[in-house]
């Protein structure tokens, strides 16, 4: 059982919707890291809504109604059938209390003061519909090595500028401003697990305002199960038609296409060989 230093119970107003999907793929250990990455911030004032996408497994089941109850900032939604990550981030959005929305993924790891120094962004820039972070990738055994640091463009217009060839976030870095669904709408449901890229094109299209702050606050777990869910070739001809979307609704310049061709080449090949180019070539912000 995890047991949360920040246990209060939560103020009236809550500033603060965490919202994070969990399947029956998770490893429970992973899952325990997660979670107390989240309860154990140095900001507080928050709920936690897990959706239980389809989960089947008692253990995963057990954990989370005991978190429940021990902590009084986690809610519980159980879909019934497994439908995906939009289908299940909707959901939490939709019953979210917070004026904010912080992303969090189930195997990954929110650096201790990543809720405070996004909330305390936002409440500075007022205009901001949607603020990101560095990350950085980590996996087994040593939780402790970085691999590498991942970094993204920080203001608006060279974010969207950047679109056109890479997305120009880290999706479970995010926190929302609650308008931007007002504005974008939510995440779209038919994509191939590619919901966070049509979510950032409705974003720019709609007037939503991005920026990224320049701090690692959020680690990805980052193994070779994660990375052969990136490629194949349906998964990169989903992606590569996402792709040629955002260009053509951003009006980028038509020599982007073939960008967008060598990433479907790319994610094509065999996992080895697309390990070898993403390390080496893309996102290749090695730590010094």
């Amino acid at each position: 059982m995890i047991i949360s230093n920040n246990s209060e119970i939560l103020d009236e107003i809550i500033p603060v919707s965490v919202v994070m999907s969990v399947y029956d793929g998770i490893e429970l250990d992973h899952l325990n890291i997660a979670v107390n990455s989240i309860l154990n911030q140095t900001f507080n004032r928050f709920e936690f809504i897990i959706v239980l996408d389809g989960v089947k497994r008692n253990d995963i089941r057990l954990f989370l109604e005991s978190l429940k109850i021990s902590d009084k900032r986690v809610r519980l939604i159980c879909i019934p059938e497994n439908k995906g990550l939009a289908n299940a981030m909707n959901k939490a959005i939709k019953s979210a209390m917070g004026e904010f929305i912080v992303r969090m993924d189930a195997d990954d790891i929110s650096h201790c003061n990543r809720i405070e120094k996004l909330v305390e962004n936002m409440r500075l820039n007022n205009n901001l519909d949607i603020l990101g972070s560095f990350i950085e990738e980590f996996s087994e055994p040593n939780l402790s090595e970085v691999k590498k640091i991942v970094k993204y463009p920080i203001k608006h217009e060279d974010m969207k500028n950047y679109f056109v060839k890479r997305n120009p976030l880290a999706h479970a870095s995010v926190i929302f401003r609650m308008r931007f669904f007002d504005k974008a709408g939510f995440y779209p449901l038919f994509s191939i697990k590619n919901e966070d890229t049509l979510l950032w094109l409705s974003g720019f299209t709609n007037g939503c305002k991005f920026a990224n702050l320049p701090d690692v606050l959020y680690s990805v777990r980052f193994t070779k199960r994660m990375g052969s869910r990136r490629i194949g070739l349906r998964k990169s001809f989903s992606d590569f038609v996402d792709r040629l979307r955002v260009i053509i609704d951003l009006k980028a310049s038509s020599i982007n296409v073939f960008y967008a061709i060598g990433m479907f080449i790319v994610q094509s090949l065999p996992y080895p060989i697309y390990s070898y180019i993403r390390s080496n070539l893309i996102h290749s912000h090695k730590i010094d």
